[in-house]
Protein backbone atom coordinates (compact mmCIF):
# COMPACT_ATOMS: atom_id res chain seq x y z
CA UNK A 1 0.00 0.00 0.00
CA UNK A 2 1.50 3.19 -0.94
CA UNK A 3 1.56 6.28 1.79
CA UNK A 4 -0.94 8.41 3.17
CA UNK A 5 -0.32 12.36 3.12
CA UNK A 6 -1.84 12.79 6.33
CA UNK A 7 -1.06 16.14 8.08
CA UNK A 8 0.96 15.86 10.70
CA UNK A 9 -0.70 17.87 13.97
CA UNK A 10 2.34 19.28 15.56
CA UNK A 11 4.26 20.37 13.01
CA UNK A 12 0.81 22.18 11.89
CA UNK A 13 1.09 23.78 14.99
CA UNK A 14 4.01 25.21 14.03
CA UNK A 15 4.04 25.57 10.72
CA UNK A 16 3.27 23.40 7.42
CA UNK A 17 4.98 19.60 7.00
CA UNK A 18 2.96 16.25 6.49
CA UNK A 19 4.09 12.63 7.28
CA UNK A 20 4.18 9.26 5.32
CA UNK A 21 1.63 7.01 6.99
CA UNK A 22 0.78 3.25 5.72
CA UNK A 23 -2.56 3.79 6.63
CA UNK A 24 -5.74 5.02 5.23
CA UNK A 25 -7.80 7.46 7.48
CA UNK A 26 -9.97 5.19 10.10
CA UNK A 27 -12.82 6.13 12.53
CA UNK A 28 -15.33 8.86 12.82
CA UNK A 29 -13.60 11.96 11.94
CA UNK A 30 -12.64 10.27 8.50
CA UNK A 31 -15.97 10.26 7.52
CA UNK A 32 -17.99 13.16 9.03
CA UNK A 33 -15.25 15.12 10.86
CA UNK A 34 -16.71 15.16 13.94
CA UNK A 35 -16.42 12.30 16.74
CA UNK A 36 -18.36 11.65 20.29
CA UNK A 37 -17.00 12.83 22.73
CA UNK A 38 -16.73 8.87 24.44
CA UNK A 39 -14.70 8.30 21.24
CA UNK A 40 -12.42 11.26 21.43
CA UNK A 41 -8.59 10.82 22.22
CA UNK A 42 -7.18 12.29 25.40
CA UNK A 43 -5.56 15.38 24.56
CA UNK A 44 -4.29 16.76 28.30
CA UNK A 45 -1.31 15.95 27.04
CA UNK A 46 -0.51 13.47 30.00
CA UNK A 47 2.65 11.15 30.60
CA UNK A 48 1.63 7.82 30.23
CA UNK A 49 4.18 4.98 31.40
CA UNK A 50 6.67 3.82 28.54
CA UNK A 51 5.10 1.14 27.76
CA UNK A 52 1.87 3.35 26.59
CA UNK A 53 4.09 5.57 23.72
CA UNK A 54 4.92 5.04 20.17
CA UNK A 55 8.00 5.47 18.98
CA UNK A 56 7.71 7.06 15.30
CA UNK A 57 9.68 9.03 12.54
CA UNK A 58 8.69 12.41 11.10
CA UNK A 59 10.28 14.30 8.25
CA UNK A 60 10.23 17.88 8.99
CA UNK A 61 11.62 20.56 6.77
CA UNK A 62 14.93 21.98 8.21
CA UNK A 63 13.94 25.30 8.46
CA UNK A 64 10.72 24.48 10.94
CA UNK A 65 12.59 22.34 12.94
CA UNK A 66 15.14 24.91 13.44
CA UNK A 67 11.96 27.18 14.23
CA UNK A 68 10.79 24.53 16.93
CA UNK A 69 14.23 24.28 18.09
CA UNK A 70 13.53 28.05 18.86
CA UNK A 71 10.71 27.62 20.92
CA UNK A 72 12.13 24.76 22.81
CA UNK A 73 11.69 26.53 26.66
CA UNK A 74 14.93 26.00 28.83
CA UNK A 75 14.88 21.90 29.56
CA UNK A 76 12.11 21.13 27.48
CA UNK A 77 12.80 18.59 25.00
CA UNK A 78 11.64 18.48 21.39
CA UNK A 79 9.64 15.21 21.83
CA UNK A 80 7.65 17.76 25.24
CA UNK A 81 7.46 20.45 22.79
CA UNK A 82 5.71 18.19 19.94
CA UNK A 83 3.68 16.55 22.51
CA UNK A 84 2.11 20.00 23.67
CA UNK A 85 2.24 21.05 19.91
CA UNK A 86 -0.23 17.81 19.29
CA UNK A 87 -2.55 18.02 22.43
CA UNK A 88 -3.23 22.03 21.38
CA UNK A 89 -3.73 21.01 18.00
CA UNK A 90 -6.30 17.87 19.06
CA UNK A 91 -7.77 20.62 21.24
CA UNK A 92 -8.36 22.77 18.64
CA UNK A 93 -9.73 20.48 16.09
CA UNK A 94 -11.84 18.68 18.40
CA UNK A 95 -13.43 22.38 19.23
CA UNK A 96 -13.59 23.13 15.62
CA UNK A 97 -15.68 19.92 15.26
CA UNK A 98 -18.18 20.83 18.05
CA UNK A 99 -18.55 23.88 16.90
CA UNK A 100 -19.37 23.23 13.58
CA UNK A 101 -22.06 20.44 14.34
CA UNK A 102 -23.81 23.42 16.82
CA UNK A 103 -23.65 25.61 14.27
CA UNK A 104 -25.03 22.88 11.46
CA UNK A 105 -27.80 21.59 14.46
CA UNK A 106 -28.95 25.54 14.85
CA UNK A 107 -29.61 25.77 11.36
CA UNK A 108 -31.32 22.54 11.22
CA UNK A 109 -33.51 24.02 13.46
CA UNK A 110 -34.16 27.88 12.32
CA UNK A 111 -35.23 25.83 8.79
CA UNK A 112 -37.25 23.99 10.78
CA UNK A 113 -39.03 26.63 13.15
CA UNK A 114 -38.32 29.93 11.51
CA UNK A 115 -36.59 32.79 12.93
CA UNK A 116 -36.93 33.75 16.59
CA UNK A 117 -37.45 37.28 17.82
CA UNK A 118 -35.09 38.40 19.78
CA UNK A 119 -35.60 38.64 23.52
CA UNK A 120 -33.34 41.07 24.92
CA UNK A 121 -35.82 43.85 24.37
CA UNK A 122 -38.44 41.58 26.13
CA UNK A 123 -35.82 40.93 28.73
CA UNK A 124 -35.23 44.48 29.70
CA UNK A 125 -38.78 45.53 29.91
CA UNK A 126 -39.38 42.90 32.42
CA UNK A 127 -35.92 43.36 34.56
CA UNK A 128 -37.73 47.46 34.53
CA UNK A 129 -40.95 45.85 36.11
CA UNK A 130 -42.94 46.07 32.74
CA UNK A 131 -45.91 43.85 33.37
CA UNK A 132 -45.40 43.08 36.61
CA UNK A 133 -48.60 42.35 39.47
CA UNK A 134 -47.89 44.44 42.34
Amino acid sequence: MAPVQTPVLAAAALGRATADVSAEPQGPTAQSGCMPASEAPDWHGRDGDLESREATTLRIPSDLLAAARALQAEGESLNDLATKALADEGRRRQGLAVHTSIVRRREEVRRRTGPHPDAADLVRDLRGGAGRHE
